[in-house]
């Protein structure tokens, strides 16, 4: 069994993987609560399927960007994850766990008028950026005219889990250690 968890934005949501395919989840919006909420609700969530944490052999985790404090934590929370032990780590960013298309603009509000950006052209994935409103505006109106079959994602828009799995699960990295995504200066 595998365990992927995306804690990045406004929400905790926890996806039970089998053979590659997610069997079972749990969403619940996140109230500035993180640090209350993430062991009881996965250990809640492990329990409800009869699933021993021990028994976790692989553990998908989206890096940010996103919350500074819920990246954080669930950074911390893998690490020691591993050390206790021994589960492979995956990470990918907030932007390309929300991508669903060879062709898509996928963004996030990174707040102070700046966007982050993440891009896939004809299934080549471009590296995640930081842009201006009016670069903003520009790239993603350019992205549109670029390409006939294209989508346009923003990432604070709910999909399900189910289908960022399906396009996104082999765009993971192996890791020995989650590393948060922070591409802003902290303040």
């Amino acid at each position: 069994m595998d365990l992927i968890i995306d804690c990045s934005l406004n929400y905790l949501e926890i996806g039970l993987i089998n053979n590659k395919n997610i069997v079972d989840t749990f969403f619940v919006i996140q109230n500035k609560n993180l640090t209350k909420i993430l062991i009881p609700s996965i250990n809640d969530f492990l329990n409800k399927n009869n699933i021993d944490k021990f028994s976790i052999k692989n553990l998908y985790i989206i890096n940010g960007p996103g919350s500074f404090t819920s990246i954080k934590l669930i950074a911390i929370l893998a690490n020691v994850w591993k050390i206790s032990s021994n589960i492979n780590l995956y990470e990918v960013n907030t932007c390309l766990w929300n991508v669903n298309n060879i062709n898509c603009f996928s963004y996030l509000d990174a707040k102070s008028s700046k966007w982050y950006v993440q891009k896939v052209e004809n299934g080549v994935i471009k590296p995640i950026c930081i842009l201006e409103n009016n670069d903003f505006e520009f790239e993603r109106n350019n992205f549109i005219k670029k390409h006939k079959f294209y989508s346009i994602v923003d990432c604070n828009q709910k999909q399900t889990m189910f289908d960022k799995w399906n396009y996104t699960k082999h765009s993971f990295n192996k890791v020995n250690k989650i590393t948060p995504l922070y591409i802003k200066d902290s303040v």
